[in-house]
């Protein structure tokens, strides 16, 4: 895939692969952005519906990750990419938007890349947030419908060992992810 935008995007961004802490291009550099201010947007969609962020189930728990908000925003991911390549294409943002650390080897998105960049963002936000939303309340309903007895055992959370699973059950549409 990086590839394939390496043969898309402007020679002069200095794109060779996705490399993010520091992000040494202003392509990574713009990806880590956008990447954060959707995984914020999964974090407050996973707390909407009643769920833990901290806990997923495809990324591994780990101390301050908000893996299940990683986890509902990997579906969104390709649509971030695709924006991104995007506005480098279309001449939206340029490597003159941008601004490098030489200490640290990073590259940033300096004041008037900045202006653009949450002008143009704040367009697609609201597709993003419906996404993020959608999948965060599946997560919550596959859960309560598992604490409810329902499609338990024909569901890839379910566990290998059979747990006794009535001490968990809240109720209601919003029950916290405990088990994943």
């Amino acid at each position: 895939m990086f590839e394939h935008w390496r043969s898309q995007l402007p020679t002069q961004l200095g794109f060779t692969a996705r490399k993010r802490r520091p992000a040494p291009d202003p392509v990574n550099g713009l990806l880590s952005l956008t990447y954060s201010i959707v995984h914020e947007e999964a974090v407050r969609q996973c707390k909407a519906a009643g769920l833990d962020s901290q806990l997923g189930f495809y990324h591994r728990a780990t101390f301050g990750r908000h893996s299940l908000a990683c986890d509902i925003m990997e579906p969104v991911r390709p649509y971030c990419e695709k924006w991104v390549v995007h506005c480098f294409v279309e001449g939206i943002l340029d490597k003159r938007h941008f601004a490098y650390d030489k200490a640290s080897g990073s590259c940033f998105l300096g004041k008037s890349g900045r202006e653009i960049y949450y002008t143009q963002i704040e367009s697609h936000m609201p597709i993003w947030q419906r996404q993020l939303k959608a999948n965060a309340r599946w997560v919550s309903k596959t859960i309560d419908a598992h604490l409810r007895g329902k499609l338990y055992e024909h569901s890839p959370l379910a566990p290998h060992q059979h747990y006794d699973l009535d001490f968990l059950s809240l109720g209601g549409e919003h029950a916290v992810a405990y088990l994943l």
